[in-house]
């Protein structure tokens, strides 16, 4: 058996793997760096079946041949939808928020926490995220608790940032942790193929990757909050990442949500040129299913990438019943069995020379297959503001995007930005050349491709291609 993976053309043969003894042999070294490192149980049980999978070739890549498009969410929200300001905060009241904050930003060549980062008004993700739960609680009378899954990376300095802004969550704490997987050294020798735990003596830390967004369900499971919030009453927890600042509580969407009487609700939204090589919704054998990118082979990229087939992508928000949940994973033991995701990287992200390392991951929209009763929400573009690059960062920082007095973010229109130039794509030359940022309001386009310091006020009209 060879399995390909197109993306990174990073072929290994692993039939001579596929033997229990030998793949448990080879895991030994994984585990005992993981129990040195203080990793949980669980987490080490979720690595090995993952381990496993990746050797044996279990369930990483989805065929169009066996999937259908959905033609049709199950919802679509209504903005204008009138607002019963009793109701807003009888079902809020049953409504915990998690955002998921453990990265780190590296492919944009931050140092710390993501969230710390600048996008809005002088604000940044872990400001403004903060600044909308207090205003949806102070304008509906409730107490939505907000919640964040910190990395070992973002916990100490969150919980100083959360102390600056006097934030507490009076029954919860503000936090909980995911967990962390050894990154993996793939081995040949004399034809035969090996995998061990990777090492940078330069970094250690480097030797450790975040697993995913699934890593939220396990991390739930042990901080016992699932228990904690189920004694409290509250019923949906809503998940997001950090990095999203559209996902915030809306009232029209808790509406929706609780008259859905789903067990797991994923808001989508269309999918267009900008979104083509994101995660899109489909069928498999009767059941919805997430496809990434990672889990395409190459002669299905077009097809992937057709928006017009695959109408409706993740925006990685999601509606989960607590109850339901708990029980799942009660059922389990704490283990839900998901698809993996193999990602192929440098050992440092920072230096593309560093070694080629495998990142294995889960994504937490994945869980949808398991909920019988599991549901799409089709929300508006203006609900799916990520920051995963420096040309993102110049659309929200830029008048193409405003924020209310609510901290709620309302784009005017989306354009296609792509800053070419490679001086642009870290922080720290981004602003170094962007000290004043252009009017884009009146662009349709916007392509730099030559090294360019933006030093004083300037609008951009039409289809702009420096």
């Amino acid at each position: 058996m060879i399995l390909q993976l197109q993306k990174y053309k990073y072929i290994f043969s692993l039939i001579q793997l596929y033997h229990t003894d030998i793949m448990k042999s080879m895991f030994k070294n994984f585990e005992e760096k993981m129990l040195n490192k203080g990793i949980s149980k669980l987490a080490i049980k979720i690595f090995e079946l993952n381990f496993n999978k990746m050797i044996k070739g279990d369930s990483f890549v989805y065929k169009s041949e066996d999937i259908n498009p959905i033609l049709e969410t199950n919802e679509i929200l209504d903005l204008n939808q009138k607002i019963d300001l009793n109701e807003t905060k009888n079902l809020a009241s049953k409504v915990a928020v998690i955002k998921l904050n453990g990265g780190l930003g590296t492919s944009m060549g931050l140092k710390g926490p993501k969230s710390q980062l600048v996008v809005k008004n002088n604000l940044n993700f872990l400001e403004i995220t903060v600044n909308q739960i207090q205003k949806f609680n102070l304008n509906f009378s409730t107490n939505v608790p907000l919640i964040f899954m910190n990395s070992f990376n973002t916990e100490e300095e969150t919980f100083a940032n959360l102390e600056k802004l006097n934030f507490h969550n009076k029954i919860f704490p503000n936090s909980f942790i995911e967990n962390k997987s050894p990154k993996i050294r793939r081995i040949e020798s004399e034809g035969k193929i090996s995998f061990e735990p990777a090492e940078y003596i330069a970094d250690p830390d480097l030797e450790w990757a975040p697993p995913g967004h699934a890593d939220v369900y396990p991390a739930l499971y042990e901080s016992n909050l699932l228990d904690s919030l189920l004694s409290q009453g509250y019923e949906y927890v809503f998940i997001s990442n950090i990095d999203n600042l559209g996902a915030n509580l809306n009232p029209q969407i808790i509406k929706k949500v609780f008259g859905m009487k789903s067990s797991f609700v994923m808001e989508v939204a269309k999918r267009t040129e900008n979104d083509k090589k994101g995660g899109h919704i489909a069928f498999k054998n009767g059941k919805l299913i997430l496809r990434e990118s990672s889990q395409v082979i190459k002669e299905d990229e077009n097809d992937f990438q057709d928006f017009n087939k695959y109408k409706f992508f993740n925006t990685n928000s999601i509606w989960i019943k607590i109850k339901t949940l708990k029980e799942l994973l009660n059922k389990n033991n704490g283990i839900l069995d998901l698809p993996i995701i193999i990602n192929i990287k440098n050992i440092n992200p920072s230096d593309t020379t560093s070694e080629k390392v495998i990142q294995l991951e889960s994504a937490m929209g994945s869980a949808i297959t398991l909920f019988e009763d599991a549901k799409t929400i089709l929300v508006p573009s203006e609900r799916f503001i990520p920051v995963k690059n420096t040309s993102n960062l110049l659309y929200l920082l830029s008048d193409l995007v405003e924020m209310d007095e609510n901290f709620t973010l309302h784009p005017i229109k989306n354009i296609f930005i792509d800053l070419k130039n490679n001086n642009y794509k870290f922080v720290e030359g981004f602003f170094e050349r962007f000290k004043v940022i252009p009017s884009l309001k009146n662009c349709e386009s916007l392509i730099v491709e030559n090294d360019i310091f933006f030093n004083e006020s300037q609008e951009f009209k039409g289809k702009v291609h420096l």
